[in-house]
């Protein structure tokens, strides 16, 4: 299952966010920020300090706006 185009947005391991963190262009974060309206603050938490409780909207965004950007998709080994 494509997490990309999934209806329900799925909650991301520590491993997705690692992934997502390493294969960010620059920009990347802005994009997010403008894209689901939330504050650099809330955007860097999430994706910095991987709560327990996460923002699943912040999370899709990154997921597809790395897909679009660099074609890159967490694969699940």
């Amino acid at each position: 299952m494509c997490i990309i185009n999934s209806k329900k947005p799925i909650r991301a391991s520590q491993e997705e966010i690692l992934f997502l963190r390493k294969h960010a262009p620059k920009g990347l974060w802005k994009m997010v920020e403008f894209r689901t309206k939330r504050t650099k603050a809330q955007v860097l938490y999430q994706i910095m300090q991987m709560p327990e409780n996460q923002d699943l909207l912040i999370i899709q965004a990154v997921r597809e706006i790395l897909f679009v950007v660099t074609g890159l998709v967490y694969e699940k080994q």
